[in-house]
């Protein structure tokens, strides 16, 4: 199998830690941390450098039932990735979002959050803008998109997830990033494209799977990046934009938490809460459910009655009640299962490299 190369400023983990020196950066920091595309800039698991080199070697563009989907085979396994499962996997809320914006809405919304460049045309510079949007800019070129060069310069796909944030609109990032992973694909897979999320994926259809202790490093955006965004283009008039209303509402709805719950863990019990209370209503009503359900099942001369009518009615209220309840219940079930998860990863990860670092300490007392 041939060694195909990382590159380590694709696929990067996002830098969303609050510092003194990045004090001008808190409100896209809060932004980042608050919107629905965070899973996805955060999430850090264990890259398994042999499965993601057999992936990679194995991959194919299958399409079934008119879905394109990717087919690879990794430790003896076959593996299936679609718009689907990436929209699951990283917890995109982007179902039925655009594709791509047309070439107006993206010169328009450009021109409206400051950006001082040539809007006639479909490739843009990220230095036109002022640094928070320019910050922005960079999370999504090093974090989501499927670039590898060029780190400068944007096509309309990064124009379009930037339109969505900052307009709040639905893009479908899930679609963007199958695309990017089908193009690279036909290109002959030079590098491992979305090391980070090519990851998450195995480990969600390999699980039980002995996995191999053949690590290699995830790469987060350095802190001193903020350092350079403060920086502007020759070209640039020095002018700050603002942020949109839209994107201070989920500034503003994180200090709101931040407010009620200052530590992650006493959010997790929050939200631990919430579902048992959830979870016990939900068992009520399907108590009820039962109930009215035995009641139904009388013949239907004595069902003509008005009081079992009534009952009647009240089933088909409870059914849809049950229905967005069950709505609501899953994705926060799921997504606080996979926090768990992420923080278990960390600090397996942690007690790793501390043991290594002892190992390597004894061996050199010795």
């Amino acid at each position: 199998m041939a060694n195909i190369r990382s590159c380590n400023k694709h696929n990067m983990i996002a830098c969303v830690e609050k510092t003194a020196q990045n004090a001008d950066f808190y409100q896209i920091i809060d932004f980042l941390t608050g919107c629905s595309i965070n899973y996805s800039l955060l999430v850090d698991p264990d890259l398994i450098g042999p499965w993601l080199q057999q992936f990679w070697a194995t991959a194919s563009l299958q399409v079934i039932n008119d879905v394109p989907h990717i087919r690879a085979k990794v430790a003896g396994k076959k593996i299936l990735i679609s718009e689907a499962t990436i929209r699951a996997d990283l917890l995109f809320d982007d179902e039925n979002g655009v594709d791509c914006f047309p070439k107006q809405v993206i010169w328009d919304t450009l021109r409206d959050i400051g950006y001082e460049g040539n809007l006639a045309q479909l490739t843009f510079s990220k230095p036109l803008f002022s640094p928070q949007w320019k910050y922005l800019v960079h999370v999504l070129l090093h974090c989501l998109s499927p670039k590898s060069t060029s780190w400068e310069q944007f096509g309309t796909n990064i124009a379009s997830a930037l339109v969505g944030l900052a307009t709040n609109q639905k893009f479908n990032f899930s679609l963007m990033i199958l695309t990017g992973m089908l193009g690279h694909i036909s290109n002959g897979t030079p590098f491992l494209m979305y090391p980070r999320f090519v990851q998450l994926f195995l480990n969600k259809q390999l699980e039980g799977v002995d996995r191999p202790q053949d690590f290699i490093p995830s790469v987060s955006l350095p802190s001193k990046v903020f350092t350079f965004m403060r920086k502007h283009s020759t070209k640039f008039s020095c002018r700050i934009t603002p942020l949109t209303p839209s994107m201070l509402e989920v500034v503003s709805a994180l200090a709101a938490e931040e407010e009620l719950s200052t530590s992650p863990h006493t959010r997790a019990a929050i939200y631990s809460r919430m579902l048992n209370a959830l979870q016990l209503k939900v068992r009520l009503i399907l108590k009820e459910l039962h109930i009215l359900n035995v009641l139904a099942s009388i013949p239907w001369e004595v069902r003509r009655q008005e009081q079992t009518l009534s009952q009647a009615k009240q089933i088909l209220k409870l059914k849809a009640k049950l229905k967005k309840l069950s709505k609501f219940v899953a994705p926060v079930v799921k997504h606080h299962a996979l926090w768990v998860e992420n923080q278990n990863l960390k600090k397996q990860k942690r007690r790793r490299k501390k043991n290594k670092k002892k190992l390597s300490h004894s061996i050199g007392e010795e």
